[in-house]
């Protein structure tokens, strides 16, 4: 079971090939794929930001998230993420909210594995187990 971070989900919708590879290797894995709502509101806002072709964008990803189990930020993941937050921060060390709800999610759903291309803000989080391609 792993959770598919914005960036890879971005890729697979760009048709790029290590985004391709490493879902190919990971359903060899038989792994199950999830992702949370977050990361849908990442994608969704990156549309309507970025795109000229919004209505194609759009369809395009709800085919895309057709083949993945959607995640929702419960009261446990907000909790979760809160925790971690607070943590980290007595640390000195900070992680963006967006990160800090997909990881809290994440462990709340006990599914710790994110795959992602940059890595580097989950890496922090205790109990996260980051895969890049």
């Amino acid at each position: 079971m792993v959770i598919l971070d914005s960036t890879i989900l971005i890729d697979l919708l760009r048709g790029k090939d290590p985004a391709k590879r490493k879902l190919a290797e990971l359903e060899s894995q038989g792994a199950l794929f999830y992702t949370t709502q977050v990361n849908v509101f990442e994608l969704v806002q990156g549309i309507f930001l970025n795109s000229s072709r919004i209505e194609e964008e759009l369809a395009a990803l709800n085919m895309l998230l057709q083949r993945v189990s959607l995640l929702d930020v419960t009261f446990i993941a907000a909790y979760t993420a809160g925790q971690v937050s607070g943590v980290l921060g007595k640390k000195g060390i900070s992680v963006q909210m967006g990160d800090l709800l997909i990881a809290g999610t994440a462990l709340a759903n006990h599914v710790p594995v994110i795959v992602t291309r940059n890595g580097k803000d989950f890496a922090r989080i205790p109990g996260i187990k980051v895969e890049t391609y």
